[in-house]
């Protein structure tokens, strides 16, 4: 963690627009980043060591990555909903939080608990495909390592996820969820056969 503003820092600015169109409420999210920050670069890293490319190496303060991002929310009736989000990002240089991807769309709907009565209960499905950037794609096809991917035997596919959750509200401040995977294509590395 750098503290130093100066040298890392991240901006985000978002944009809500709620609407309702024959009384269904909705919900239009724009969103864009913008991070300075020590980060290694996917092409400079393969170009210092083409066999066995490190991001450690090309690690340089003041490096950018930018991004993008929309969040549609619509409610289709009193109990049912959809969503739709999908996000970009510049996947030139290393990915350090949550997740290695740099683009991802998702599709999902939720019910809430109306009909069995516990109306701050939820169930939903979501299915979501996420990417990697072509740079990101052949610093890992050269060796390179990420914090979540990398073994140097890249066979890319898009990763794809199905996940079905329950909600359930204990008490007014806290909630109890479980969910699971119903399909799921893993980690951006697909071994031939699979």
């Amino acid at each position: 963690m750098n503290w130093n503003i100066n040298k890392a820092g991240s901006h985000t600015l978002e944009y809500t627009f709620n609407y309702t169109i024959a009384g269904k409420k909705g919900t239009l999210r724009l969103l864009s980043f913008i991070t300075s920050a020590n980060m290694g670069n996917y092409n400079q890293s393969i170009t210092l060591n083409p066999t066995a490319p490190d991001l450690f190496v090309s690690e340089k303060n003041g490096r950018i990555k930018y991004g993008f991002g929309i969040n549609y929310e619509q409610e289709i009736n009193k109990e049912i909903g959809g969503f739709l989000r999908a996000s970009w990002n510049d996947g030139n240089n290393e990915t350090w939080v949550f997740t290695e991807i740099d683009r991802s769309i998702s599709i999902g709907m939720s019910l809430n608990g109306n009909r069995w009565n516990r109306q701050n209960d939820n169930i939903g499905i979501a299915h979501v495909v996420s990417g990697i950037s072509t740079p990101h794609r052949k610093y890992l096809q050269a060796g390179g390592m990420g914090f979540e991917l990398g073994d140097g035997n890249l066979n890319y596919t898009l990763e794809q996820l199905t996940e079905i959750y329950y909600s359930m509200e204990l008490t007014k401040y806290l909630l109890y969820q479980v969910h699971t995977s119903l399909y799921k294509i893993p980690v951006i590395i697909k071994t031939e056969g699979l």
